[in-house]
């Protein structure tokens, strides 16, 4: 049967027993719910659930029970589905890179990046389960905030799922829409020798005070094949799979674009397409200025380096100007606003500033570049925000960037609206658990000492299992703020609440949690 209700209370347990018993999951605000039995003590519901097998967690229908406290009765703690009015914004945690996924009132789905890794992948087949060529989940729109690897190419693993043998892994989507900024990356090399950065993202102008991108992209299908790098060259391979289906529609953005979320107004829900900020040339022709390297050496004195570094920039830098051009985006639902930075820079938020000083503000910050040291303490101060999410990740010593910096961190506190602001980081929100050593023998060991044969082991290490996925989840009716991490234990989520007024004022609340 599908959901008949959605939860209105802002946390709720599902134990196996009316009394109590065993925490089966914890459900969250808005989130449906199909309602089998009331009484003035409890709930019976049935929810997913997710339980371990050899090829990955499997979600299975479970029934319990929510025990209703003194002075909250069935009506105060759940709503019929077609009165649902909450937003649900989840950050996922792909360890270096960005992925995030929004869900309206009404059930439309909107991916903003991917990771690199197949993390993203695996969480979206295990909320999105059972689908197939032939019933994609929709998918309103795709958006890649700037063209690198750890922000894309997630998102052509869930292409390639589409042949894994099993079922639990494969997950088949639908994009009706690719949003993007236009600039695409080449080849680094060029007749066997390296190419300038200055060449590496397309046609360029020089104009007085430096130099323009003017090479940029609508329909990514549309570019030759040679011009693309080889994590470009992936993407354009998924998004020629799902074209098969049913091509999407591309749509370069940049400050000013209005109507590129309109299809979200149904529901309330509205986008600002703040930036990247670009370059009219004398024929009316767009570009992007080309961004440069910021000068070595460790944030410790603000004031000085904002002073100097126009004297101090480096030389042009590829990297720099497309993660300076990310698409900027504020999504407002009701009195609650999010703020998406992508990659961006402290050169390009100084461009932000210096042009939409007074639109930057919101009550969630996803915060840019993983929390790099090249951030712009203005910009913070002028997002102010009340939650702040860093998506960031330590796989490996090749991406090791020391994200997210401890300046940066700080700044976020130092420049929140409100006394007590939580700053929440993707990678802490992951929980493992100590499985054991495996022996150069091939003999899993756990953690009493028992020996478990495990004929792929090739030499020891120590294993740890994934007992809770990484992600900072976040929930709103337009005036209430939820925002939630989970853990390994059913029953225990970290959870803080607001309230926003219209003129933005915000005021810590109680959570409301159903135990």
């Amino acid at each position: 049967m599908p959901p008949t209700h959605t939860l209105r209370a802002d946390l709720a347990t599902v134990w196996s027993e009316a009394t109590g018993g065993t925490a089966l999951r914890t459900v969250a605000l808005g989130h449906p719910l199909e309602v089998l039995g009331v009484t003035a003590e409890h709930l019976e519901v049935r929810v997913w659930r997710y339980t371990q097998s050899s090829d990955g967690g499997r979600p299975v229908p479970v029934s319990g029970f929510i025990r209703l406290r003194r002075g909250v009765d069935a009506e105060a703690a759940i709503t019929p589905i077609a009165d649902d009015r909450i937003l649900r914004f989840d950050f996922i945690d792909v360890q270096q890179g960005d992925a995030a996924v929004m869900e309206t009132p009404s059930g439309m789905s909107v991916l903003f990046d991917g990771g690199e890794s197949k993390l993203f992948l695996r969480h979206l087949a295990r909320r999105y389960p059972r689908t197939s060529a032939r019933r994609p989940k929709p998918i309103e729109a795709i958006v890649v905030s700037h063209g690198d690897a750890d922000h894309f190419t997630g998102l052509a693993l869930i292409q390639e799922s589409e042949t894994e043998e099993s079922s639990w892994r494969r997950l088949f989507i639908q994009p009706k829409r690719v949003y993007h900024n236009g600039l695409v990356k080449r080849p680094s090399t060029r007749h066997g020798k390296r190419r300038p950065d200055t060449e590496m993202l397309g046609a360029t102008k020089t104009v007085t005070g430096g130099r323009v991108v003017v090479g940029l992209e609508e329909d990514l299908l549309a570019v030759d094949k040679a011009e693309l790098n080889l994590p470009f060259k992936r993407w354009r391979r998924a998004l020629e799979g799902w074209a098969v289906r049913q091509p999407p529609q591309f749509r370069r953005l940049a400050f000013g674009v209005s109507d590129a979320f309109d299809f979200l107004a149904a529901d309330g829900v509205s986008v600002e397409v703040l930036g990247p900020i670009e370059t009219m040339l004398d024929d009316e022709q767009p570009g992007l200025s080309f961004f440069r390297r910021p000068p070595p050496g460790p944030r410790v004195d603000v004031d000085s380096i904002a002073e100097d570094r126009a004297r101090r920039r480096g030389s042009m830098s590829a990297s720099h100007t497309i993660n300076g051009h990310s698409l900027v985006l504020r999504v407002r639902y009701g009195n609650v606003r999010f703020l998406l930075s992508g990659d961006v820079n402290e050169e390009a938020a100084e461009l932000l500033l210096d042009n939409i000083p007074d639109e930057l503000q919101a009550e969630v910050l996803k915060v840019p570049h993983h929390g790099s040291a090249d951030f712009s303490d203005d910009f913070i101060r002028a997002v102010a925000p009340v939650v702040s999410v860093v998506s960031s990740g330590d796989e490996s010593a090749a991406k090791e960037y020391i994200h997210p910096r401890a300046t940066l961190m700080a700044g976020l506190g130092k420049h929140s609206r409100v006394g007590e602001p939580v700053i929440f980081v993707t990678e802490l929100a992951a929980f493992y658990g100590m499985v054991g050593f495996v022996t150069p023998e091939g003999h899993l060991v756990d953690s009493d000492g028992q020996l478990i044969t495990d004929p792929k082991a090739m030499k020891a290490f120590f294993a740890f299992n994934r007992l809770a996925f990484g992600a900072i989840r976040i929930r709103t009716d337009g005036r209430r703020l939820l925002v939630y991490t989970d853990s390994a234990l059913a029953h225990l989520k970290e959870a803080y609440a607001y309230e926003v007024d219209e003129q933005h004022h915000v005021k810590a609340v109680p959570v409301l949690q159903l135990r």
